[in-house]
């Protein structure tokens, strides 16, 4: 089957114009038939914040979908549940119509082209290795004088970029696409094509190192103790040690790595709690524990921090007059119904948070956006404006 594209590539305008490139990019490819002469990158991102704009968003999904169907009326927005849905999904655009197809990256934050899903036959079946794509940025930052067939974009930009299928699933990882909320779908706009999803084999590399994608919970709750003890701890934890089942923490924002939490407890106490990277399942920190105030102070509240959608949920209805005080709202039972709440707890540095240990859960309701700490605290913003506190 044809897993390929010859979508044109072209540069963005400005630092902020990814998803108007990339719109220029498959509304000029052949199969979709719009001179590229007739399409200015300023005109198709108003169009897409015309009709959708979110906060924190300069081209949200359906702002994209918009202002492609605005010219060609044959896209249309796949909200996958997953990486291998939505790389079906891909596979199938590319066989059925031969236009590129538009993926966010990098934690939401750029949107680039699909031209090629790279396959090979690997122990007697297709599997895919890795991507072809356009990324609509150029480190020069300098902008083309104007776009036109044959132009100089290739030059300095970056298309058809070679990605291996390890880096695919990092650049994927994370991706932030509702309401700011951290959830695992993996977003594509791509011409509508009467074909199925195709049924991909991702290639994995063995022996499968523990990952997010490959059961690292599991790796971890049964490989826990061993892994504390391969570290040095300036003291053993007693050996008898029980410990929490680990808890993913995602990252706000670039350049770090999610991870997961396990508390340990000894004699029904909680003595500490550890850091573990997500990716490779090593111990990244530990801290000790003493007092119930330090262990409150570090790990917020057990029923925050041990709990689950549902809990945060309750927990916001018992603690509403403290919610209404900040958003200066009367809520209703059904308000809190109906919030949203991210999938897991997330984390950065700021001035709320300067520990690891302490992440937050993001919810929203009644269209704002609240940061509950797992102390139980509420914040509308998180800020980054106090250094060497």
């Amino acid at each position: 089957m044809a897993k390929s594209a010859a979508s044109p590539y072209h540069r963005q305008d400005s630092g902020k114009g990814c998803g108007a490139a990339v719109a220029m990019m498959m509304l000029s490819d052949p199969q979709a038939g719009v001179p590229v002469g007739e399409l200015t990158q300023s005109e198709l991102f108003n169009m897409a914040n015309q009709k959708f704009s979110a906060k924190g968003w300069e081209m949200h999904p359906r702002g994209l979908e918009h202002s492609l169907n605005s010219h060609k009326e044959i896209f249309s927005l796949h909200e996958n549940a997953g990486f291998l849905e939505g790389m079906g999904v891909i596979a199938a655009t590319l066989d059925g119509s031969g236009i590129g197809a538009a993926v966010l990256i990098n934690g939401g934050e750029h949107w680039v082209i699909v031209n090629e899903i790279i396959v090979k036959f690997i122990n007697g079946r297709d599997q895919v290795v890795g991507v072809k794509i356009h990324n609509p940025w150029a480190s020069d930052g300098v902008p083309p004088s104007s776009h036109q067939d044959g132009d100089t974009c290739s030059n300095s930009g970056n298309p058809n970029k070679d990605v291996s299928i390890t880096d695919w699933l990092e650049a994927f990882r994370d991706c932030q696409c509702v309401n700011e909320l951290l959830t695992q779908q993996f977003p594509v706009v791509a011409a509508k094509t009467s074909g199925k999803a195709f049924d991909l084999k991702i290639f994995e590399p063995s022996p499968v190192k523990p990952s997010l994608f490959h059961g690292i919970e599991n790796y971890i709750q049964k490989n826990f103790l061993s892994l504390v003890d391969s570290v040095h701890l300036g003291g053993r934890l007693p050996g008898s040690a029980d410990y929490s089942p680990p808890r993913l923490v995602k990252p706000l924002g670039q350049g770090r790595k999610p991870y997961y939490i396990v508390t340990l407890s000894h004699s029904d106490k909680i003595t500490g709690v550890a850091s573990i990277d997500a990716e490779t399942a090593l111990v990244r920190s530990i801290q000790r524990l003493g007092s119930k105030a330090r262990i409150e102070g570090v790990l917020g509240t057990i029923r925050l921090r041990e709990g689950n959608r549902d809990s945060v949920r309750d927990y916001l209805a018992e603690t509403a007059q403290a919610l209404e005080e900040l958003l200066r709202a009367k809520l209703k039972s059904e308000d809190f119904e109906t919030a949203l709440i991210s999938d897991s707890q997330v984390w950065k540095s700021c001035d709320q948070s300067r520990s690891e240990y302490l992440p937050f859960w993001i919810v929203v309701i009644r269209d704002s956006t609240v940061y509950v700490r797992l102390d139980g605290q509420f914040f509308l913003h998180l800020t980054s404006e106090s250094l060497g506190v």
